[in-house]
């Protein structure tokens, strides 16, 4: 096993005018709500607060993204790390901060819940895409003088995507009976069973191929919307069962990235490359 010298991106790229304008709106969604609650202190009538919320939101939106598209390499930048998913949990913060202001402090203005509601909401809302377009815009960058030596588009193996079908099945029939329990019988504990619909959203991809493209810079992995790049140092190797092609992470909290078998074209041209830098059976 010979491991390729990895790509270097050069982030010199000014962000495009997209990446500029969602940057803005996730800024102005974390902001905004503050500003506002900061003049609600001098300004009580709620039509003059409603309109300067929105004209805040917009020059916040216009004076951020322009910032954004004036910083070189920034997407590049922020799309390289695993911790830019933090960007996108980042609003709940405002949410947790306001219940904990209800909680300790005795005079909290009555807007203070719902401000924090729209920056989670729209925080998470401009986030996700915001962190999605980073990391797209960072493989684009690394891999775009990369050697490409095998690829290959795969669902998870077929035992996983049982496993994946059965969860959002009970992910989706627990929020039927939470809503049948709340607006039938009022409920208290329904709000919280909500909240179990929401496995269902990541587990959506498993019926969904994966492309997977191994390059000298490392895995680029492909979803619709989104790519991003797995290093050579981030893998421990790699394993071929009856049913499944398992790429193991180095690191122990990182999951395994499984294909089924079946849907890999070429097995032996994705052997071949991936032995270029992995081992075979780790252990």
């Amino acid at each position: 096993m010979t491991r390729a010298e990895p790509a270097s991106a050069s982030p010199t790229t000014r962000p495009d005018p997209q990446y500029a304008f969602v940057g803005g709106l996730y800024v102005a969604a974390l902001l905004t709500p503050a500003v506002t609650l900061a003049a609600g202190t001098a300004v009580r009538d709620a039509a003059t607060l409603y309109v300067g919320f929105l004209a805040v939101w917009a020059a916040i939106t216009a004076l951020a993204g322009w910032r954004i598209s004036r910083t070189d390499g920034l997407a590049v930048r922020i799309g390289r790390h695993d911790a830019s998913w933090l960007l996108a949990v980042l609003p709940f913060a405002a949410f947790v901060g306001a219940f904990a202001a209800l909680a300790f402090v005795e005079s909290v203005p009555g807007v203070v819940v719902p401000l924090a509601m729209i920056t989670m909401i729209a925080g998470v809302l401009f986030g996700l895409p915001f962190v999605v377009m980073s990391q797209t815009r960072h493989v684009d960058a690394v891999t775009a003088d990369a050697t490409e030596f095998a690829a290959w588009e795969a669902r998870w193996p077929r035992r996983w995507r049982r496993v994946a079908v059965g969860a959002m099945v009970l992910g989706l029939a627990s929020a039927l009976v939470a809503i049948v329990a709340q607006l039938g019988f009022g409920t208290p504990w329904a709000d919280y069973v909500y909240l179990l619909a929401l496995v269902w959203t990541p587990l959506a991809s498993a019926a969904t191929p994966r492309t997977f493209r191994v390059t000298d810079a490392g895995v680029v992995v492909e979803r619709p919307l989104h790519r991003r790049l797995l290093p050579w140092e981030a893998f421990a190797g790699y394993s071929v069962s009856d049913d499944a092609l398992v790429l193991v992470p180095a690191a122990w909290w990182r999951p395994k990235l499984r294909s089924d078998r079946d849907d890999v074209a070429d097995l032996d041209a994705v052997v071949s490359a991936l032995d270029r830098n992995l081992d075979r059976d780790p252990p």
